[in-house]
């Protein structure tokens, strides 16, 4: 499924509704040492406790993270800049 186009995606899920909530159900069940990390780090973020009461937040969440590779000792954030700058 990661080789469809999203627009085509998106265009299939309009044609069948069903579709979405059977992939989207089958998706939380999948359950691996990477999805459960990024739930664990998720589930750490107090902004997110105080609102969120279900699992199927963080197990939904996770799926829109995007990875990002640094080198060792590299710079992430310094000191004064804003959340624009990152």
């Amino acid at each position: 499924m990661a080789c469809i186009h999203k627009r085509v995606f998106y265009d299939i899920c309009s044609n069948y509704p069903d579709i979405l909530v059977k992939m989207k159900k089958k998706a939380l069940q999948y359950n691996d040492p990477w999805k459960q990390f990024k739930v664990t780090v998720l589930k750490q973020i107090d902004y997110f406790g105080e609102m969120v009461r279900t699992d199927e937040f963080y197990n939904e969440a996770q799926f829109h993270l995007s990875e990002e590779n640094y080198e060792a000792g590299s710079l992430l954030v310094a000191c004064g800049d804003t959340s624009k700058d990152i």
